[in-house]
């Protein structure tokens, strides 16, 4: 499993209570992985929590952290909190905190967005990475059956398979801009090719076995 920890950019609103994120951590699991949002302060009322899918191509998963208007109490305290995704990965991420409202606070009548922390899918490996980029790269054919004839512009210095859970498949050595990948021992289903360039970047494709 893979596990980061990314610090994120504030900002903050001109209200005296606000929840900005400190840091996310990112455990890859299959088939749950689990968002840890660390140094949202004071300590809040965690009212409300929504996840919305993006349906984009770098299957971006949206994080909705709604808290009450006015804080537990009036001590600076961190309050951390832990979401668990059932989506398959690669996902990009990205986490808003909210103002909520409430009878006792002076706050507006819709929620008041905080502060917005992004990752991408390629910051959650760890590395760079550039989700179905498309020039320079063509897998033929896909679906396939048992072989696919990979094309580059550039030099793959490996290639990688991994189920749609994120799990590690294969890994192989290259060194070259066109190869063959044998697909026998796969059953039928989707998975995801992550070649990786001599500049350490991974190009990520999805591909289907038939």
């Amino acid at each position: 499993m893979k596990r980061i920890i990314l610090i994120g950019l504030l900002f903050i609103s001109g209200f005296c209570f606000s929840q900005t994120i400190d840091s996310i951590t990112v455990t890859i699991g299959s088939p749950t992985s689990t968002v840890y949002v660390k140094g949202i302060k004071p300590q809040m009322d965690l009212s409300n929590v929504t996840i919305v899918a993006m349906n984009d191509m770098n299957n971006t998963q949206v994080i909705n952290l709604y808290f009450k208007g006015c804080p537990l109490n009036q001590m600076v305290l961190p309050y951390d909190t832990v979401i668990n995704l059932t989506v398959p990965f690669p996902f990009a991420l990205e986490v808003n905190t909210f103002h909520d409202t409430s009878a006792n606070c002076p706050y507006p009548e819709i929620p008041l967005l905080v502060d917005t922390f992004h990752l991408y899918a390629a910051q959650i490996l760890g590395i760079e990475e550039l989700l179905d980029k498309e020039e320079g790269v063509n897998i033929y054919p896909n679906p396939a059956n048992s072989l696919i004839d990979v094309f580059t512009q550039f030099e793959v210095e490996a290639v990688s398979i991994y189920s749609m859970e994120g799990k590690k498949l294969s890994d192989k050595l290259v060194g070259k801009n066109k190869f063959i990948i044998d697909l026998t021992d796969f059953a039928q289903g989707g998975y995801y090719l992550i070649l990786k360039t001599k500049s350490n970047s991974l190009i990520t494709k999805k591909i289907i076995i038939k």
